[in-house]
């Protein structure tokens, strides 16, 4: 048995395809790290020439630190359906802190490098510096999570796999995929990468997207005595949204890829009445090979 990127191939079993998500894929994210940079690199050009007008009390300067850090991370996370922009920016935001109540009690003095004169660290430098850190460590995280996506297609089955802290992995058989749904975005049709999403028959790689609506009433009676009621009512329908672990997330070529996974659940589901006949031939011959030989002599011979 052989194995490739840490997952274990059948005997006999051929690897066709080993994939990765392009680093386009995962552009979402960067641009997320990269409007934290920007925002890091604005906040210290403001300390550092705009005199008394940004020269604020820490605690603003606290809050403003918060607000960059969460707001964006909430929207990332209604729209992508992930919670960990937000549990990363609450851990930065953590850890300005506890910097910037560090600077308050004690003095802490940058050496001078980089044609750079030393300074002493205060709320209102400190919070800006660790925005920008936390923007670069999420750009290395954000390569090494990618990195960590792998993609299996062999003629058996596709394994979806992701190493990162710990391990997850995902395998179909083609005989178990009920559908294949292909994405691709505006940019993803220009540089040619985008997603492919297999369903299975229990369902998994579907999500729901729920919308409902509510109606409410109050009357007040003659003796102020108030009554309400409300009526609620939804619906949800079944879109096609996984994990980036669980599909084959911004890979190149998804058509040419597509296809190929086509031409082997095609194969898959011929298969059992291939089986079928061929049993079904066997069992003539077997037949055939059992049945004694019959006398082709004349009758009137044999009776003589």
């Amino acid at each position: 048995m052989t194995s490739v990127a840490g997952i274990t191939l059948g005997k006999d079993e051929k690897l066709i395809l080993n994939l990765r998500p392009v680093v386009f894929a995962f552009g979402k994210y960067y641009e997320l790290a990269g409007l934290y940079f920007l925002a890091a690199l604005g906040w210290l050009a403001a300390n550092a020439y705009g005199g008394a007008l940004f020269s604020q009390p820490w605690y603003y300067e606290l809050a403003a630190f918060w607000i960059i850090l969460v707001i964006p991370a909430l929207g990332a996370g209604v729209l992508w359906i992930s919670k960990q922009p937000l549990v990363y920016t609450i851990i930065a935001g953590i850890v300005g802190s506890i910097l910037a109540g560090y600077t308050l009690t004690t003095t802490v003095t940058v050496p001078a490098m980089f044609g750079i004169a030393s300074n002493t660290l205060t709320p209102q430098s400190v919070l800006p510096l660790t925005l920008a850190t936390a923007a670069v460590v999420a750009f290395i995280f954000i390569q090494a999570y990618r990195r960590g996506h792998r993609y299996l297609i062999t003629d058996r089955r596709i394994v979806l796999a992701k190493t990162f802290w710990g391990r997850t992995a995902r395998e179909l058989h083609y005989d178990k995929i009920a559908d294949l749904i292909v994405t691709t975005s505006f940019w993803g049709r220009r540089l040619h990468y985008g997603t492919i999403i297999p369903v299975s028959e229990s369902g998994l790689g579907l999500g729901a997207d729920m919308s409902g609506a509510a109606v409410g009433a109050a009357v007040k009676t003659i003796k102020n005595i108030t009554l309400a009621g409300a009526v609620l009512g939804g619906r949800d329908i079944q879109m096609p949204r996984a994990a980036t672990y669980y599909e084959l997330y911004g890979i190149h070529n998804p058509e040419k890829v597509h296809a190929g996974i086509s031409d082997n659940i095609h194969s898959y589901s011929q298969a059992p009445i291939l089986l079928r006949i061929e049993g079904l031939l066997e069992n003539q011959a077997k037949q055939k090979d059992q049945t004694p030989p019959q006398d082709s002599r004349p009758e009137k011979e044999q009776i003589a």
